[in-house]
């Protein structure tokens, strides 16, 4: 008699997040289409055989490449008008990782991060180092006017003296007046905000409950919301080994070596075996002070879902900082999960079965929104 098919199917999942900030209403439905691309072609990767690795870095990659996201091809100028990037990728199955922060000239920060891992001691090169390092692994150096769109150096002209307005306008409340921004008509928030980009006390508030965002339409046909912010992934493959990939080309007109969230390890990212994997998006300083990626990993690993995980985590985050993001993250078990505290963030997931012996056609679960403040999404 034929022995029988020991082979059980093994449940794959992923889910990317385009970032959480002001998004624009004329640029959301592009945003949502970019992570449905890039959570296609990361689920392909799961699909045949391939990594949850593999599939984060495929995703990341295609959001490197639509100039509509804050990353890559799409990347801001720092103050002295040029683009620095970050970027970093985690192995949760053996606790590898590769990193970069403020390099230049480099399409797919994501794939040098990679090698990193790959091809290094280290978990993370930095500046010059990591451009000498791109040269050494033949990767072809791409000019700067390549990397960044005519929005982008509007927007440039318009805030490289004002950072702290541009982290005010895009994660937390915005300071009132008019904000032309990089991507058509959209909306923004007020509220009274530091000039460090940290909301003050509001008169008669519970400083630990959100403040509710008040939008405001655009002013002369110009847009109020800044283009910007950080891609991610996470994935479950075939064999249980989960993954995150987290990309940015930062806040326009960040002081020269300005490094944020994305790149550091727990903070912009994190994938363990023993809970999951979660990439994060949002207002650097303020991620970085509360490690929120690890946080949202350590609460899956307690037993709470996906969701909740990055709820909790997300929530915390403004109770201690006052600050607003987002996050995109997946279990061992294959859940996937988002939640944002901004205004707005694009998400998309591919979740499925993989047949035992990959006898059959794949055919995922796919599902894609704008996740809104308080949690709200349309699917």
């Amino acid at each position: 008699l034929p022995m029988a098919n020991t082979v059980e199917a093994a449940r794959i999942a992923l889910i990317v997040h385009g970032g959480a900030w002001a998004i624009p209403q004329a640029l959301r439905g592009k945003s949502e289409e970019g992570a449905q691309r890039a959570a296609s072609a990361g689920y392909a990767v799961l699909a045949r055989g391939g990594t949850a690795l593999e599939a984060v870095e495929a995703a990341v990659r295609v959001l490197e490449d639509d100039p509509v996201f804050d990353a890559g091809m799409g990347s801001v100028l720092n103050a002295a008008g040029e683009v620095e990037m970050d970027a970093l990728i985690m192995d949760g199955s053996n606790l590898k990782s590769g990193a970069v922060a403020a390099v230049k000239n480099v399409k797919n920060p994501i794939t040098l991060a990679r090698l990193v891992m790959e091809k290094t001691p280290h978990c993370l090169l930095v500046g010059e180092g990591a451009r000498l390092f791109a040269d050494e692994c033949g990767i072809e150096r791409t000019p700067t006017e390549q990397l960044v769109t005519a929005e982008a150096r509007a927007e440039y002209a318009q805030y490289c003296s004002e950072y702290g307005r541009a982290v005010s306008s895009l994660f937390n409340a915005s300071q009132v007046g008019p904000a032309p921004g990089r991507h058509g008509s959209g909306s923004r928030r007020e509220g009274a905000v530091s000039t460090h980009g940290e909301p003050s006390e509001r008169e008669g508030r519970n400083p630990n409950q959100l403040a509710p965002l008040v939008t405001n339409t655009s002013v002369g046909g110009v847009g109020e919301g800044l283009g910007h912010d950080t891609v991610g992934a996470v994935a479950l493959d075939a064999a249980g080994r989960v993954a995150c990939a987290t990309s940015t080309g930062g806040i326009t007109g960040k002081r020269v070596g300005r490094v944020g969230d994305s790149p550091l390890l727990g903070l912009g990212g994190y994938a363990d075996g023993c809970g999951g994997a979660c990439s994060v998006t949002g207002h650097g300083e303020s991620i970085m002070r509360t490690m929120l990626a690890s946080r949202v990993v350590l609460n899956m690993e307690a037993g709470s879902e996906p969701t909740a995980a990055a709820r909790a985590a997300l929530t915390r985050m403004h109770e201690r900082v006052q600050g607003r993001g987002g996050a995109v993250c997946v279990d061992t078990k294959g859940n996937v999960g988002h939640w944002a505290t901004t205004e707005a963030m694009a998400w998309a997931s591919a979740t499925g079965v993989l047949p035992a012996g990959l006898e059959s056609e794949v055919k995922p679960v796919l599902q894609s929104g704008i996740e809104y403040e308080h949690g709200y999404s349309s699917v």
